[in-house]
């Protein structure tokens, strides 16, 4: 796992967060953050305390870009050493009380490499099963195999928590 700070350069960054952050990012509902109807009965509890997120997908896994706005990721996906892209997708995550933390998931099957984000700077975090949380500091990123569980946050002190989950491919 890597973990790298000012990943992007200055001007490029604040581009990306200004659309990002700004009113002209489309955001859509889901009423799930990680569990779905699909997960069964037992995982209802983990729905209910999660709550919902809104998202914006620019890339599709086995459908390609899905967003007019995936141009603007490209500087990003350069940065990421990205070949090939799996699948991206942002996550916009609401102020609650506490910060409340999201179970354990994969963002995918595919075995490659997954880029977490972040877009602002809050409370909350990224944590994963070994006990390891990496905090929300805009302009970092955190670098792991895809298959590696983790899961995200809420955040209790900043209006959202934006990140992206970058899902791809560093070798030819």
């Amino acid at each position: 796992m890597e973990i790298k700070d000012n990943f992007l350069p200055k001007e490029e960054f604040k581009l990306l967060q200004n659309f990002m952050l700004g009113e002209d990012c489309p955001w859509y509902f889901n009423n799930f953050t990680t569990w779905r109807p699909e997960n069964g009965i037992d995982a209802a509890e983990a729905a209910f305390r999660e709550g919902c997120k809104f998202t914006h997908t620019f890339w599709r896994e086995m459908e390609g870009p899905s967003s007019l706005y995936y141009k603007k990721l490209l500087p990003l996906l350069d940065v990421c050493g990205a070949k090939h892209v799996v699948k991206i997708k942002a996550n916009l995550l609401l102020r609650t009380s506490q910060v409340i933390p999201h179970v354990f998931h994969i963002d995918t099957n595919v075995d490659c490499t997954t880029v977490v984000y972040y877009l602002n700077t809050c409370d909350g975090f990224t944590h994963f099963e070994d006990g390891r949380k990496i905090e929300t500091i805009e302009n970092r990123a955190v670098i792991f195999n895809s298959q590696i569980p983790h899961g995200g946050s809420t955040t209790s002190n900043a209006h959202n928590r934006v990140v992206l989950n970058i899902n791809i491919h560093t070798k030819s």
